[in-house]
């Protein structure tokens, strides 16, 4: 299961209205792009600071059981997220840190330090292609 607390850069939202739909090239370039219902400004589908983290019920029954979480592309500096590592290895999970630079060296169980664009996939081809 991935569940994304903190949104991706593929859609946008709109704060008045509730609008949510998908990122084009050119909302990106130029003018900022407007809701199509209400014509108000939309905002990339990410959390910023002082929203709140979305999901965070599920994320939180998810990680009471979750024996193996992997860390992708994050500081693990700001809090909620920060803790989940935490919490999954008092609990004896397992975690796999995917980064450039390590950012949990005294819990994580390895760390795949390097560009995602490389580590994700060859990590991947890894499970898919291991013997039970």
């Amino acid at each position: 299961m991935v569940l994304e607390i903190h949104g991706d850069h593929f859609h946008l939202e709109c704060l008045e209205c509730g609008y949510f739909g998908a990122a084009e090239q050119a909302d990106f370039q130029g003018a900022m792009p407007h809701c199509p219902r209400c014509g108000q400004p939309l905002k990339p589908n990410i959390v910023l600071f002082g929203e709140r983290v979305r999901s965070l019920d599920e994320i939180e029954t998810v990680i009471a059981s979750c024996d193996l979480l992997l860390v992708v592309g994050t500081s693990a500096k700001i809090y909620p997220a920060a803790a989940l590592p935490s919490i999954v290895k008092r609990q004896g999970g397992l975690i796999y840190e995917f980064n450039l630079e390590p950012a949990l060296p005294s819990i994580s169980d390895c760390c795949f330090q390097g560009d995602l664009a490389d580590t994700m996939p060859r990590f991947g081809q890894a499970v898919m292609t291991a013997k039970p």
